[in-house]
């Protein structure tokens, strides 16, 4: 998976072993209402390394969130090599306490497309966002495992019902007590230096 920018990282649907199905799924009333409007830097850790970039997140009135991507001048390695505009949709997550929520980014089309899933916790105006390991993942109804090169398997979800529920489970499992915690495979907090990444710095 190519790591020259966080929207192609998340719109790739190429982690091993992660969750998707269509985001169909949801529909605008399942969406929840979270305020993220601002300048957010982005912290993104895949096993091939990590990247920075910054955007500016636009609430759209529907329970959707655009993600403009923002470049900064005089920061080698801190802007998206891509000038991609994304959609972000958290979902609240039946039965787990308020701040967590499935996640999940798609492009800005109106036709219905596979997604990946992720687990978003959002807590003191920083959103993380964890891949679920489908390899973990117990069997159900309304989920089929996919089979990659390589062995890893990939879960596709086929019912909401079926991706809330194991939603909610690995929510028990993120918040369980550990010696040693899961890091979020992406974090975005507001970021610092809005002067540098101003209006005038957005991809035209």
């Amino acid at each position: 998976m190519s790591l020259r920018g966080f929207l192609a990282a998340l719109l790739a649907l190429l982690l091993g072993g992660c969750w998707i199905g269509n985001g169909a799924l949801f529909a605008p009333d399942d969406l929840a209402s979270v305020e993220l409007d601002g300048h957010y830097e982005i912290g993104a850790n895949f096993p091939e390394g990590s990247t920075r970039q910054f955007a500016r997140f636009e609430a759209l009135g529907d329970g959707r969130t655009r993600i403009v991507p923002l470049r900064s001048p005089g920061e080698p390695g801190a802007e998206f090599a891509e000038d991609r505009e994304a959609l972000l949709s958290l979902v609240a997550i039946p039965g787990a306490a308020n701040g967590w929520y499935l996640a999940f980014v798609s492009e800005d089309e109106t036709e219905p497309r596979e997604v990946q899933f992720y687990i978003a916790r959002y807590e003191s105006a920083r959103l993380s966002l964890h891949a679920p390991n489908c390899d973990g993942t117990p069997r159900r109804d309304g989920m089929e495992r996919l089979f990659e090169d390589g062995g890893s398997r990939t879960c596709r979800f086929t019912t909401r019902d079926a991706l809330l529920d194991a939603a909610r489970e690995g929510v028990a499992e993120l918040s369980a007590s550990r010696i040693f915690p899961v890091e979020p495979v992406v974090t975005i907090v507001p970021a610092d230096n809005e002067h540098e990444i101003g209006e005038d710095e957005a991809p035209e």
